[in-house]
């Protein structure tokens, strides 16, 4: 379980296609074929992102990337079948919290996000 602290908030850095962009933060089809990464963060108090799973810094362009919220219940699955599960301690002033194992996927209160590896676009020339 790791626990998000105040000053911190839970993000989705969402990269498009070139020449695509998804502006609204209410958008949030992760399906669009226009995406073309989908990283679930933690947005640090001074604007910083670490990536959610491992810890990592993540760079972060408003140029080629948004930033969509994420709301409690969301579910991500990553390519190698490692799920995480965003939800709130309701006894600790509802803290939010990821969840990594003891959650078994109720799709009626649940939603499932899998998350898009980045793809290499090329571009042919005629």
């Amino acid at each position: 379980m790791k626990k998000i602290k105040k000053n911190q908030k839970l993000v989705v850095m969402v990269t498009t296609h070139k020449g695509y962009h998804c502006y609204r933060a209410n958008y949030l089809d992760y399906d669009d074929p226009r995406i073309n990464n989908i990283r679930p963060c933690i947005q640090q108090a001074d604007g910083s992102l670490k990536d959610l799973r491992t810890g990592d810094d993540v760079p972060f362009s408003k140029d080629t990337a948004d930033l969509w919220n994420v709301s409690t219940g969301t579910v991500f699955e990553y390519p190698d079948g490692k799920r995480l599960l965003v939800s709130r301690l309701l006894f600790e002033d509802r803290a939010m919290i990821v969840l990594d194992n003891g959650f078994v996927f109720n799709p009626q209160s649940m939603a499932l996000r899998k998350i898009k590896e980045e793809v290499e676009t090329k571009e042919t020339t005629a």
